[in-house]
C-alpha cells in the first residue's frame, strides 16, 4: 500500500510540474516574467533538480516507481526546462524589481505592509534607513579613529574582510569563540529579564552536508526528539568564517533572541495553541532578534572592539535593506544601482551582493523590511515607555510586555504594550 501511494504521488508531482508551465504561461500573458537574472537561476535549480530524480527512494517502491521517475516525471521536468530556457527567457526583462510590471507599484505596497505589519510608505523605510545607514557608518568610523587604522572607511571595510586576524581558525575554535559569548550574555541576562525560557540552549555545529547550503547558520526551537534550542552555526570553511559577527548571532539566533522569544512563547500555556505555535508575524520574530542583538550594549558584550565592529556591520546589513528593497522595487532603481550602494556601505563578497540584490526584487520583495522595521519599532516603543514612566521604568517588565504574550503585529503589539503603562483600576 505505501508503495502504491508512492508510485500515485511520484505522478501528482509531475502533474505539479506541468502545472508550473502552464501557470508562468499565462502570467506571461499578463506580462509578468521573471528577469533574465533570475531565470538563469531558475534554469540551474530545475537542471539540477532534474540531474537527481535517480536518487530518489531509488531502491524502495520497485519498476513502477522507476518507470514513473523516469518517464512522466522526466519528461514533465524536461517540457518545463525548455519552456523556460526558450520561449520564456525569450521574453524575460532586463530590469528588476515589482515596479517594472503591470500593478507592481500596489503589489509592492501590500507587500511592505505585509511584511512590517504597519502601515507605512517604501518612502519613510527608506528615509528611515538612510538616516540609519549614516548613523551607522560614523560610528564605525569612529572605531576606525580609535583603533588608529590610518586608511579611509573603504580601505578599513576591506582591512576588515580580508584580515586573517578576523577569521575562525578551526570549526571547533569559532565554537568555543560563540561558547565564550553564550556565558557573558548569560552571567548578564538577569539584569534585563525576569522571565527566562525552561528549555535550555546550546551551540552545535551545523552537519558538514548542509554546509555548501547555509551560510551563516541557523536556531532550531526545541522539539519532542531534540529537547534543547540549539543555534547549528557553519564554520566548515574557517578561512571564509568572519568571527567578527560572532556576539551578535548569539545574541540574535540565541539568547536574548530567537531562543527567549520562541521558548517563552511555546511555554506559554495561556496562549491557543494557534498563537503558542504559530510565527507569522516576520516583523516580530526577526525585530524581536535585532533588538536583542542591540541589547549587547546595555549587556556590555561588545565592549571589545571586534564586537563592537561585528554589531555594525550586521546592523549595516539590515538597515541597507530599508534602502535598497524600495529602491529596486518602488522606485526604479537598477540593479547597479543597489549593487553600487551594498557594495558601498557592507562587507560582503560580489556573490554574496549578486544574491542580496535577487532576493529583494524577485525572490521575497518586501521580507527583508522586516528585521529593521521590527527592531526599530520596538525600540521606538522603548523610548515611548521610558519617558511615560521616567524614573519609573523597568526594562524588565518592558521586555515581558513585549516577548510575553507571544507573536502579533507591530500595531497590535504596539497598543498592547502602550496599554500596561495605564493598566485600568480594578472595581471592588
Amino acid at each position: 500500500a505505501d508503495a502504491s501511494r508512492y508510485v500515485k504521488l511520484l505522478r501528482d508531482f509531475a502533474r505539479l510540474v506541468r502545472s508550473i508551465r502552464a501557470f508562468l504561461q499565462e502570467q506571461q500573458t499578463r506580462g509578468v516574467v521573471l528577469p533574465v537574472a533570475e531565470v538563469d537561476a531558475v534554469s540551474a535549480m530545475l537542471r539540477s533538480t532534474m540531474a537527481n530524480l535517480v536518487i530518489f527512494e531509488r531502491e524502495a517502491a520497485g519498476d513502477a516507481a522507476h518507470g514513473v521517475i523516469d518517464g512522466e516525471l522526466r519528461s514533465a521536468f524536461e517540457e518545463l526546462v525548455a519552456f523556460v530556457d526558450g520561449e520564456y527567457r525569450a521574453n524575460a526583462p532586463q530590469p528588476i524589481g515589482l515596479c517594472h510590471y503591470p500593478g507592481g507599484d500596489e503589489y509592492y505596497a501590500y507587500l511592505v505592509e505585509r511584511h512590517t505589519t504597519m502601515t507605512v510608505t517604501p518612502g519613510e523605510l527608506q528615509r528611515r534607513g538612510y538616516e540609519e545607514v549614516e548613523r551607522l557608518e560614523h560610528e564605525l568610523d569612529e572605531l576606525r579613529r580609535s583603533m588608529r587604522f590610518t586608511g579611509d572607511a573603504r580601505a578599513f571595510k576591506e582591512y576588515l574582510s580580508a584580515d586573517r586576524r578576523f577569521f575562525a581558525e578551526s570549526v571547533q575554535g569559532y565554537g568555543e569563540r560563540l561558547e565564550r559569548y553564550v556565558a557573558r550574555v548569560t552571567n548578564r541576562v538577569p539584569s534585563l529579564f525576569s522571565a527566562t525560557p525552561v528549555a535550555e540552549y546550546v551551540v552545535e555545529p551545523l552537519s558538514q552536508e548542509l554546509a555548501g547550503a547555509q551560510t551563516f547558520g541557523y536556531y532550531e526551537p526545541p522539539s519532542p526528539r531534540h529537547p534543547v534550542g540549539t543555534y547549528f552555526y557553519n564554520a566548515w570553511h574557517p578561512e571564509r568564517t568572519s568571527t567578527l559577527s560572532a556576539a551578535s548571532l548569539i545574541l540574535h539566533e540565541l539568547i536574548p533572541g530567537h531562543h527567549f522569544q520562541i521558548c517563552l512563547q511555546k511555554e506559554n500555556t495561556a496562549l491557543p495553541a494557534l498563537r503558542r505555535h504559530g510565527f507569522a508575524e516576520t516583523a516580530f520574530v526577526e525585530g524581536w532578534a535585532e533588538y536583542a542583538a542591540q541589547l549587547g550594549f546595555e549587556m556590555g558584550v561588545y565592549d571589545e572592539d571586534v564586537a563592537h565592529i561585528g554589531r555594525l556591520l550586521q546592523d549595516l546589513m539590515v538597515s541597507a535593506r530599508l534602502v535598497v528593497d524600495p529602491g529596486l522595487n518602488a522606485f526604479g532603481w537598477s540593479r547597479e544601482r543597489a549593487t553600487e550602494f551594498l557594495r558601498e556601505h557592507l562587507v560582503l563578497s560580489e556573490e554574496q551582493i549578486a544574491s542580496e540584490t535577487l532576493r529583494y526584487a524577485t525572490d521575497l520583495p518586501g521580507q527583508a523590511l522586516a528585521y529593521k522595521a521590527g527592531e526599530l519599532a520596538i525600540l521606538d516603543l522603548r523610548r515611548h515607555c521610558e519617558e511615560s514612566l521616567k524614573g519609573a521604568f523597568d526594562v524588565k517588565a518592558f521586555h515581558r510586555w513585549v516577548i510575553g504574550s507571544g507573536s502579533m503585529t507591530l500595531t497590535t503589539l504596539r497598543a498592547h504594550v502602550t496599554a500596561q503603562l495605564s493598566p485600568p483600576e480594578r472595581t471592588r
